[in-house]
């Protein structure tokens, strides 16, 4: 056939073999594995490290046929990251892809495809592309001999030379093998077999760092938090202290909950040498440990050498922590920086959302709470997830939002450990208690499945929590020796001229539409209350039985306080009618068990003030006490003793000396009980002794005072 016609044909036919080529021959070098050692392989790099991103975008625009910027990508990957040889692979292939892809245009003397040069190139390529590169070689040069003008031809030679020079691979160990059918199994999306085979590589080189990263990163692709960890201890276990494990661990730590064991991790990573662009994102980890450690000069001082250069994520942070330290103007200008260096939608959303923190701050929830409405409507906030809307609508006392986007965010699976606790207590303070309680004790089982790290304490307080929203009814009774008594704050008579002894019991129930809002509560109640001995010589015994039914209201949430109103009926023909009105108010510190510890100090307070409508008494009576508890049987001891001083004054406007003011020291003995996996003890016993000196008053200040009384 005459060559007449064939030149631009023969040229891209020419072109298209060479490339295809070149593109098998990358496929071989990229797929073949390692051949370094098994214990020094380089750490893989972080999915969010500039370098990993760069390779990325060069394989992206490679896969794409942009080899122009997959040659610009790869050179950056491999100034980021110098000691990862797939990178400076990446490189030349990427270079010699845009070579071949640039020879198109190049000119040539047209050859005949039916030509022996021609012939002789056709074999050399599919030769190269088999990996058969001594024979590729030998085509090569012989089409050149034949068409020594045709530059393809040259090109081909040189890169056939070269591949037969290049030194043999080193053959692949049994680990490196687990490795790859690791990657080949995630690639897949069949994250399952790619951790059981990273588990083998590492168990063949357990000295291979990057294996056990593998590992690592796979258990966590898999929301395996427990497990992730748990590899990451046994590496460093393994081989020691490392920056990236220590890390990895931190970061896993964080996800967990578990601050305080994060910020030690990022703490001592920064002292560890490594890679100068690690140490950016290392340092943005650890001043959000000390933020969420409540440590804000920490935070700031980590990030202090980045100086006035960072970006934006760095003046962000400054600017989070600078809220804490109460340094509003330096935040407001950090956050300047931040939002003027913000890049893409999600940024500008974050910054958004720290000055709305700011505001809440610096002025208080009312403009904090605009900003949030307004950021809101003008979807400057929809980048963020449901979670992180939550928190912020809780930080400004949005409490709808609040709750309804933390049940958005469960909704989608983005809750796990101490983050259904936070979206509890949004569910109780938007008065969803069924909710709040099955929120918390999932939170409970989680702990228990090592998900997130729960201290005993912060147990005990969760599960005294799932109790008090709980609660629907309850009772206590009581028998009190004395002329005021010692008072539980719920069921306590009036104080008496004489010294008596009086036996109280009231049921309660606290109903459940509106019972318990967000530590509110109403409870409707009824009592009685009878006397069984009277230094006066009155009456006693079933004639002196008085009946009572009425409601109780607490109507502040962070405040103990009560107001009463009930009806007094009679019973025995020694009780009375009347309508009772009473306020009371009580508080202390350390009064609940105490997980953790054995001994504490402990003090309460009591007052009331009440009237009966009828028969115009006014009374009035306080009660103060400081101790020290002691809990007997141990740590997880029920009984607790505790001796103490205490004050007690009372009014009645029936008595002949209306005042009495008495002191003196006492003894308290309290057993708690009726508790499960999920409630604290939801009921206690407490039998407590007193002798009082008169400070001033009536007599009936001093004497022996007792109490028996059970909280149901």
């Amino acid at each position: 056939m005459a060559a007449t016609n064939t030149k631009r044909p023969y040229r891209n036919a020419v072109s298209r073999l060479a490339l295809s080529a070149a593109v098998a021959a990358i496929a071989l070098s990229l797929a073949a594995p390692s051949v370094l050692a098994d214990d020094q392989s380089p750490a893989p790099l972080s999915q969010s490290s500039p370098a990993y991103q760069a390779a990325d975008a060069a394989y992206r625009a490679y896969g794409a046929g942009d080899y122009d910027k997959a040659v610009e990508e790869a050179r950056k990957a491999v100034e980021l990251a110098p000691d990862h040889e797939a990178y400076k692979t990446l490189l030349k292939n990427a270079e010699a892809a845009r070579d071949l892809e640039n020879s198109k245009s190049a000119p040539s003397d047209s050859v005949s495809e039916t030509s022996p040069a021609y012939e002789a190139a056709d074999a050399a390529y599919k030769a190269y592309a088999a990996g058969q590169y001594r024979t590729a070689v030998d085509q090569a040069r012989k089409a050149v001999e034949l068409a020594p003008d045709n530059a393809d031809y040259r090109t081909l030679l040189k890169n056939a030379e070269r591949a037969a020079n290049r030194p043999p691979a080193a053959k692949a160990s049994p680990a490196d093998r687990q490795a790859d059918a690791a990657y080949a199994a995630q690639r897949k999306g069949d994250l399952a077999s790619a951790v059981d085979h990273a588990r083998k590589a590492v168990r063949l080189a357990p000295g291979n760092l990057s294996f056990r990263l593998l590992l690592i990163d796979l258990l966590n692709g898999q929301s395996d938090t427990a497990a992730a960890l748990a590899a990451t201890d046994q590496a460093i276990a393994a081989l020691g202290d490392n920056r990236e494990l220590l890390r990895r661990r931190g970061v896993l730590e964080q996800k967990s909950g578990d601050q305080t064991a994060a910020l030690a991790d990022f703490s001592r990573a920064l002292e560890l040498p490594g890679p100068a662009g690690a140490e950016r994102q290392l340092r943005l980890d650890l001043a959000a440990a000390a933020m969420a450690t409540a440590d804000p000069l920490l935070a700031y001082r980590t990030l202090q050498p980045l100086g006035d250069d960072a970006g934006y994520g760095v003046w962000l942070q400054r600017g989070t922590a600078l809220t804490a330290m109460a340094d509003y103007d330096a935040a407001g200008s950090a956050l300047v920086r931040a939002g003027a260096l913000a890049a893409s939608e999600a940024e500008r959303a974050d910054v958004a959302a720290a000055e709305i923190r700011l505001a809440a701050a610096q002025d208080g929830k009312r403009q904090a709470r605009a900003m949030f409405a307004e950021a809101s409507q003008d979807g400057s906030l929809a980048p963020l997830g449901s979670a992180d809307i939550a928190y912020l609508a809780a930080s400004v006392g949005n409490k709808d939002i609040a709750y309804q986007s933390f049940k958005d965010a469960y909704d989608q699976g983005q809750l796990r450990g101490a983050q259904l606790i936070d979206a509890g207590y949004a569910a109780v303070r938007d008065y969803r208690n069924e909710e709040a309680v099955d929120l918390f004790k999932q939170a409970i089982d989680q702990a228990d499945a090592g998900v997130f790290p729960l201290s005993e304490t912060e147990r005990f307080n969760l599960r005294r929590q799932i109790g008090d929203v709980s609660r629907q009814w309850g009772a206590y009774a009581s028998v009190i020796y004395g002329t005021s008594g010692i008072s539980d704050g719920y069921l306590s008579p009036a104080a008496s001229a004489g010294e008596v002894m009086q036996v109280g019991t009231e049921i309660y129930w606290r109903p459940p539409m509106f019972g318990y809002r967000d530590g509110r509560t109403v409870d409707l109640f009824l009592r009685q209350f009878t006397t069984l001995y009277d230094s006066l010589d009155g009456p006693v015994g079933a004639s002196t039985m008085q009946g009572a039914a009425g409601i109780r209201i607490k109507p502040f949430s962070d405040y103990n306080f009560i107001v009463e109103g009930a009806r007094y009926f009679k019973i025995g023909r020694d009780s009375r009618d009347d309508y009772l009105l009473r306020a009371a108010i009580s508080g202390g510190f350390n009064t609940d068990l105490m997980p953790e510890m054995s001994s504490w100090w402990t003090g309460q307070y009591f007052g009331e003030v009440g009237r009966y409508l009828e028969s115009n008494q006014n009374f009035a009576d306080g009660y103060a006490q400081l101790g020290r508890s002691f809990k007997l049987g141990g740590d997880d001891g029920k009984f607790v003793l505790t001796p103490y001083l205490g004050i007690a004054a009372d009014y009645n406007s029936t008595d002949a000396n209306e005042f009495a003011l008495g002191a003196g020291p006492g003894l308290k003995l309290s057993y708690w009980f009726r508790e499960n996996k999920y409630e604290a003890p939801m009921s206690h016993i407490d039998l407590n002794v007193q002798y009082r000196a008169r400070l001033g008053g009536d007599n009936r200040a001093q004497g022996w005072f007792a109490s028996l009384g059970l909280s149901f």
